[in-house]
């Protein structure tokens, strides 16, 4: 028997897990400490299907990953889809007048099997280049067909972002929400999907206690995970917000945050 028989533990990617989509050498170990002492492992992100098959991989999860902030519960082992939440002909539309009013900001909508360029700029250039997928674009009346997951809207020019933010919050559908996951990233998802509700049906599938389940981010589209979670955690540069809710506040990412929570769990254990 491990002392962590029978619990979950979540964590976010990039920027708690990873740095700039590098996997942290500390944080590896740490989760192998975790999964040896009984525990199950898997990650929550904002990524899709298609972007986060490899770092899935990599960090070896031995459970369903929540992928698109909670949208789609992915089994890595056969790849395959347990359950995807898909947004509606208004939001669809909505993306299109989004794109036509502004022309310089970059966005993907990602599907079940691939990632599609509605509208590139320098940002999905990098963002391509970084989750390391293929350009694929398709006329408006191809891509319509699909069922869109999510869209991700992205700009580094400050000033654009806010009016980006301003006018979607002002429009948006109201059987979608949109959600900040980054401080150059916007997102489109159906009204209702979070990583605090795709944690908990996580742990439902799993037949795992709420009282067993730990979880870890570092920004706001993590709230809702870091709140629902038994015990919550998040990473030092995260904001003040995140800090509050949490029990536990970890180092820099690149230092091993993931691994300095492992370790505060290891010892709340040892001292029960």
């Amino acid at each position: 028997m491990g002392i962590f028989d029978g619990c979950l533990l979540v964590s976010d990617i990039d920027g708690t897990l990873a740095v700039n989509g590098k996997l942290v050498a500390r944080n590896l170990e740490a989760v192998e400490r975790f999964k040896a002492a009984g525990g199950v492992f898997t990650i929550a992100t904002g990524r899709g299907p298609t972007a986060a098959k490899a770092l899935c991989q990599k960090a070896r999860i031995n459970a369903p990953a929540l992928l698109s902030n909670g949208s789609v519960l992915f089994d890595t082992q056969t790849e395959t889809v347990l359950s995807a939440e898909d947004l509606s002909k208004e939001a669809k539309d909505f993306t299109y007048k989004i794109l036509a009013k502004f022309k310089n900001v970059g966005a993907e909508v990602t599907l079940s099997d691939c990632i599609l360029t509605l509208q590139e700029n320098p940002d999905t250039v990098i963002h391509r280049e970084k989750e390391e997928f293929k350009l694929l674009k398709l006329p408006k009346a191809e891509a319509v067909k699909n069922d869109w997951i999510k869209v991700l809207f992205m700009t580094s020019n400050k000033e654009e972002y806010r009016d980006l933010c301003e006018y979607m919050d002002k429009n948006c559908p109201k059987d979608s929400q949109l959600m900040a996951t980054s401080p150059t990233f916007y997102e489109l998802h159906p009204k209702g999907v979070n990583k605090g509700l795709g944690l908990k049906k996580l742990a439902m599938l799993l037949k795992i206690p709420e009282t067993k389940v730990f979880a870890i981010g570092d920004y706001y589209n993590d709230r809702e995970m870091i709140a629902a979670a038994a015990v919550g955690a998040c990473v030092a540069h995260s904001p003040e917000e995140l800090k509050t809710i949490a029990q536990f506040v970890g180092g820099k990412t690149e230092n091993g945050a993931v691994a300095d929570f492992i370790d505060y769990l290891t010892e709340q254990k040892h001292q029960r």
